[in-house]
């Protein structure tokens, strides 16, 4: 779904009338439409009568392998309109028509939103193409008389692409751009237009200092250092040096906390059952309030914590261990059952058990 202009690409046809022409391949020393064209290209032609006097330059649009749509009529011996053809046979060529010779291009491209159909673009009536999905509108599709926008007839759906191309007819080269702000050229065409800035233009190879502006998604591969400094999605928070701030899901190699640190913890009553999450904290402070049966997490290689298991007022309560526990000796230890006593207990996990160990009875 592109415009195509090739050189060398001429073809016979004996089709009639003011419909579709089917071609019946190359004159010697040429190649065919098919060899430069797929199905939907558009681009310019001629058809030309042999040995008569019936013509028409437009705009046609290819199916592949052999048949050319006259989409658009841009000159013909039917002062302008489509001819009507009679049974001979006719030459078909890609040219390039004299109107649209020397001429600029500005292109203005969009991605249109649910039953859009007012675009902006910069042009003078009535030298405007408009394009939605690579398919060229005729004129009847769309309005194109302000010269600031083009109005669809129809609204598009949501995600298509809308491309306008106004036309600049002038001399060969660059013609003046006709709209505002910064235009962009390839040395025959105007490719894009820009909004000139309130403030200093900035170069990309400048030493310049940028207020109030807003990076998306940067990289910053040059620093006073080597190395390359990525700034947080903005989802995510830039931790400073001197703030506080809760890290998640960070690997801190080689630390060295210079003031100590505390572990979280976690202090609860456990009942007759009680489930053991790290997630709480790392020191787990607990009172039987019954005889309790524990659950311990999935032991991950690597992770421990510290157990102050207490007496209630009560006292005599009993621990039953999850089997993924593991004690020296595979012999549990006798729990202090004094009332409001307690002992401290340490867990280290391997990856398949928690080993378990006494750090100090009949505390308190």
């Amino acid at each position: 779904m592109a415009f195509i202009l090739a050189d060398r690409v001429r073809e016979t046809s004996t089709s009639t009338g003011t419909g579709n022409f089917t071609l019946l391949g190359a004159v010697t020393g040429f190649q065919t439409f098919d060899n430069v064209l797929a199905s939907a290209d558009t681009t310019y032609y001629t058809i030309a009568e042999q040995g008569g006097s019936d013509w028409e330059v437009g705009i046609g649009t290819f199916t592949a392998p052999a048949t050319l749509a006259r989409t658009t009529v841009l000159s013909s011996s039917n002062a302008g309109s489509l001819v009507n053809f009679g049974a001979s046979t006719k030459d078909v060529f890609i040219t390039l028509p004299a109107e649209r010779a020397g001429a600029s291009y500005t292109v203005f491209s969009y991605t249109a939103t649910a039953s859009q159909t007012t675009f902006a673009a910069n042009y003078t009536p009535p030298s405007v193409e408009v394009f939605v999905n690579g398919v060229r509108l005729n004129s009847a599709d769309y309005t194109a008389s302000s010269g600031t926008n083009i109005v669809l007839a129809t609204g598009c759906a949501d995600g298509d692409i809308v491309d306008i191309i106004a036309i600049i007819v002038g001399n060969v080269g660059v013609a003046a751009y006709p709209g505002a702000g910064i235009a962009v050229s390839t040395g025959s065409a105007w490719t894009t237009s820009l909004t000139a800035p309130t403030g200093a233009l900035v170069g990309t190879t400048d030493t310049q200092t940028l207020t109030n502006k807003t990076l998306t998604s940067p990289v910053i591969s040059t620093i006073s250092n080597s190395g390359t400094l990525t700034l947080p999605t903005g989802t995510d928070t830039l931790v400073g040096r001197a703030t506080t701030d809760t890290l998640t899901n960070k690997t801190i190699q080689a630390g060295t906390f210079t003031d100590g640190y505390t572990e979280e913890v976690t202090t609860a009553n456990t009942s007759t059952a009680y489930t053991i999450a790290l997630t709480g904290g790392t020191l787990q402070i607990l009172t039987l309030t019954g005889n309790c049966t524990f659950t311990f997490p999935t032991p991950t290689a690597g992770q421990s914590f510290t157990l102050f298991l207490k007496q209630d007022a009560t006292g005599s309560r009993t621990v039953t261990w999850p089997a993924t526990v593991k004690w020296p000796s595979s012999t549990a230890p006798t729990i202090t059952s004094t009332a409001s006593k307690g002992d401290k207990y340490v867990f280290t996990a391997d990856g398949t058990y928690w080993w378990g160990s006494t750090a100090g009875q009949n505390y308190l």
